[in-house]
């Protein structure tokens, strides 16, 4: 009889203890983060709304305010990045790049624009109650390896073009300097001619009024 009743205040023993165990994990509460999280990731198939997809490279720096309501829904800075953050983070860059209609400008003149934009949204809309967004980077913006390669080849012909450009500017100059010579040089041969002309004018003058004084009586 008093097996029977040791055994089962065991049995008891263990399950009170389990059952304190698991009551202890449900209601774990994750260590308080008093530093900045930063949160890298890249963005991918984000849509221009020409339909030309972007990788974005982006870092997010964030810190939490409000400790006691962050802890109350994430069991960590790290389940918030993959449960809020990622999600977010994709959702504006499709809506900042749905307003760009044209990949071509993305790549060149509006290139810094649409950096900005995606910078300046996501640091608005990032946060939420309790959580600052400090600082959001774009560090790349990778387009498709296709386009990529294409643009290179038309930079290469431009390059190619302007430089046949500058040669044929610089060959016209060269050209035109040297017809303006060829004109001066010119000149001052006509000058030279004209003046041998003159002297010999004056030489055979000279010579005649020499002579007409010999023979007069």
């Amino acid at each position: 009889m008093k097996k029977t009743v040791t055994t089962t205040l065991s049995i008891a023993l263990l399950a009170t203890t389990f059952l304190t165990s698991c009551d202890k994990k449900e209601t774990k509460i994750p260590a308080k983060v008093s530093k900045d999280m930063v949160f890298n990731t890249t963005i991918s198939e984000v849509r221009l709304g020409d339909g030309v997809p972007l990788n974005i490279d982006v870092s997010v720096r964030w810190k939490i305010q409000d400790f006691e309501a962050f802890s109350s829904q994430f069991d960590s800075p790290e389940s918030y990045d993959s449960l809020v953050l990622a999600t977010r983070e994709s959702e504006i860059a499709n809506k900042v790049a749905n307003q760009y209609m044209n990949v071509d400008s993305v790549f060149t003149s509006q290139r810094h624009q649409f950096i900005n934009q995606v910078k300046g949204t996501f640091a608005s809309q990032l946060g939420e109650s309790g959580i600052e967004i400090k600082e959001v980077i774009v560090s790349n913006l990778k387009f498709p390896e296709n386009y990529t390669n294409a643009m290179e080849q038309l930079a290469m012909q431009e390059q190619e073009l302007e430089r046949i450009r500058k040669q044929s500017l610089i060959d016209l100059e060269v050209s035109m300097a040297a017809k303006k010579q060829a004109e001066e040089d010119g000149k001052v041969t006509m000058a030279k001619a004209e003046m041998n002309a003159k002297v010999q004018k004056i030489n055979a003058e000279t010579e005649k009024s020499i002579r007409q004084n010999r023979l007069a009586p």
